[in-house]
């Protein structure tokens, strides 16, 4: 992995005495770095001023013991954090060529930088935080429906009416027959694609944990597939934008479960596009081979650019990738049920070039994947067979059914429609089932509300019954004198209001002030003292009036219940008098209260006749009293005196 600087850094070298790797070694980092060709060198200077080293050198971090623990424990505690580990981990691999340029070699050409922090924090700790050996996904054999799904999506991504989409069901195509890395297309222009040959010029690939540029070849099927929808005189990006999200979506919906063994442990999974090149990969295993083979590299775009020309020059190498990509489709074919690879491209909508149609299905190819593929396929297709040749490429063309063609691509259509129905029908069920739970939930609320309101109205009509019962029992005690309406019980306040609806009109507890209580109920009430009293403490009108609440009411309601009933009947104790020094004031008022004023008769419901009784009462009139006089004078049709 070497490394080169820039030539005004090598200028600034030259002019140093001494040899050049020492002179690199005393170098800050961060002017070594920066006189580098390294495209990652803002993010190395970056990180290492975070951890305050950009101005050691190479020798002071190799040989001063207390910047080689102060290096080691930076990186360490970069390590542990998940957010950051990433790119502690970059900046320790692409500081191997500067510690070899400074003369630091690892040994058996490990990293030195590695073998530095190891020395530090120990070799299971730099294995927890920066393990070299991949952890990959080793996934199990794929389901034998995986192939008529990929098939099915891959024909409906390609026959639907938007341009984009298909342009994405062209990628996928790629991918299912290729096995590419869905980051080999991102750079794909179309005048970098040599359409009779299948030569591609400057691929940017990803190979070894870094970016290269490559050349690499399309065989012939990934080339008609290409034309699809690609015109081949075109300029630009084959893929302007990017489709993994698009095909991820197309796929989920196909729902084809993987199953993956990761560190031990089995986990279930959906397939998606990085599947396609996992399951390449299973093919080529089980054709024979080898990672390292160059056809193998070629056909998967990690070859170099001198055996790519190689194959160019001699023709004989493009027959080999066009070989390779027979037998590792043949799967595709022959598991979906079609006859030929020329009748699979025009059964996803793809016209087959006459050198496709030259491809071959052979049994020998077939039984060369796992044996319950094989019996799977046997038994889905009984009467499926092909050729006992050893050729994959032939002269012989094969016969592509059109008809055939336009009715799978017909059916794959109709049964997405059904899925898309499923999927509609089940959010309709879902949306119905939502809007029912929100009228539930409406109705909860409104019975819940209703329950709240009536324990309200309880509330107060136990607590202004229990106002007015107090009220009744003292109803010859003059109200106090120049007591503000603010202060008044809330049970009195709420009886006045009912005194008021007979009535009907409102009332102020100041026109009260030095009046009896039975004197406010006497003016209140239209049928005069001793009906208002009735109609307060018989249980059949007292509920009915204070049942039949207003808004204004239960707001009423809301101060009561803020009340505590001590404080409650405290205020009416203290607004009738209740306590003993207040009855034997009250009862000396009652006294003088009856000679001072002189029409005192004309007030007591009397209304013109002379009084039965003296005015004023000797003891309070109960509730048994109140009711007898008042049957009394009804069964003689007259009410006190009223006729």
């Amino acid at each position: 992995m070497a490394i080169t600087f820039t030539e005004q850094f090598e200028q600034a070298l030259s002019g140093q005495e001494g040899v050049r790797s020492s002179k690199i070694a005393n170098t800050p980092l961060k002017i070594l770095i920066e006189g580098s060709d390294r495209k990652d060198k803002k993010a190395m200077v970056e990180l290492l001023t975070k951890g305050d080293l950009q101005n050691n050198t190479l020798r002071e971090i190799n040989e001063n013991a207390e910047i080689t623990e102060k290096f080691g424990r930076f990186f360490e505690q970069e390590g542990k954090n998940k957010k950051t580990a990433p790119k502690a981990d970059k900046v320790l691999g692409s500081f191997q060529p500067f510690f070899q340029e400074g003369g630091y070699l690892g040994p058996k050409g490990n990293n030195p930088a590695r073998i530095l922090l190891q020395n530090v924090i120990g070799t299971k700790a730099i294995q927890e935080l920066f393990p070299t050996e991949t952890i990959r996904k080793v996934p199990s054999p794929y389901p034998f429906d995986t192939y008529p799904k990929l098939k099915t999506v891959v024909t409906n991504m390609l026959s639907s009416p938007d341009k984009a989409t298909r342009l994405a069901g062209t990628q996928l195509a790629m991918h299912v027959i290729g096995g590419y890395r869905p980051s080999d297309f991102k750079n794909l222009k179309i005048e970098n694609i040599d359409f009779k040959s299948g030569v591609v010029s400057d691929l940017e690939v990803k190979d070894r944990g870094k970016t290269t540029t490559k050349q690499g070849y399309f065989p012939k099927i990934i080339r008609d597939i290409i034309l699809k929808e690609v015109d081949p005189s075109g300029q630009g990006l084959v893929f302007p934008i990017d489709n993994e999200t698009t095909i991820n979506a197309a796929l989920k919906k196909a729902n084809i479960l993987t199953e993956y063994t990761t560190a031990g442990k089995v986990k279930q999974g959906v397939f998606t596009l990085e599947d396609t090149r996992k399951l390449n990969e299973t093919h080529l295993t089980s054709l024979g081979y080898d990672e390292k083979n160059p056809v193998r590299l070629a056909a998967t775009l990690r070859a170099n650019k001198t055996t790519i020309g190689q194959y160019v020059a001699t023709g004989a190498g493009g027959r080999d990738i066009e070989e390779l990509f027979v037998k590792t489709s043949t799967p595709h074919v022959a598991f979906t049920g079609t006859t030929n690879h020329a009748q699979y491209l025009s059964d996803i909508g793809v016209k087959p070039s006459n050198i496709v149609k030259r491809y071959k299905v052979i049994n020998d190819v077939i039984d060369r994947f796992p044996l319950d593929r094989v019996e799977e396929f046997q038994e889905t297709y009984p009467t499926l067979s092909f050729s006992e040749d050893n050729k994959v490429i032939t002269t012989t063309l094969s016969q592509v059914n059109e008809g055939n063609a336009k009715l799978y691509q017909e059916k794959s259509a109709a049964d997405l429609q059904v899925e898309i129905n499923k999927a509609n029908i089940e959010a309709g069920e879902t949306a119905v089932a939502a809007e029912e739970g929100k009228l539930k939930q409406a109705e909860a609320k409104k019975i819940v509300k209703e329950k709240s309101l009536l324990e309200k109205k309880n509330e107060l009509a136990k607590k202004g019954g229990a106002a007015i019962d107090l009220l009744m029992d003292n109803v010859a005690k003059p109200i106090a004198k120049m007591i503000p309406p603010v202060m008044i019980g809330a049970g009195v306040k709420y009886g006045y209001d009912q005194f008021g609806k007979y009535r009907g009109e409102g009332f102020s507890p100041l026109e009260s002030v030095g009046k009896s209580a039975v004197d406010v109920a006497g003016e209140f009430s239209p049928l005069g003292t001793a009906q208002a009293a009735v109609d307060l403490v018989t249980t059949e009108a007292g509920a009915g009036t204070l049942s039949d609440t207003t808004e204004q009411d239960m707001n009423l309601s809301n101060q009561i219940a803020n009340q505590s009933q001590d404080t409650f009947l405290g205020n009416i104790q203290n607004l009738m008098g209740l306590n003993n020094s207040a009855d034997n004031q009250q009862t000396n008022q009652v006294a003088n209260t009856v000679p001072e004023d002189a029409n005192v008769d004309s007030k007591m419901s009397t209304f013109g006749r002379e009084p039965d009784v003296e005015a004023g009462f000797v003891t309070p009139p109960n509730r048994s009293e109140l009711g007898n006089e008042t049957e009394r004078q009804l069964n003689q049709n007259s009410f006190l005196g009223a006729t």
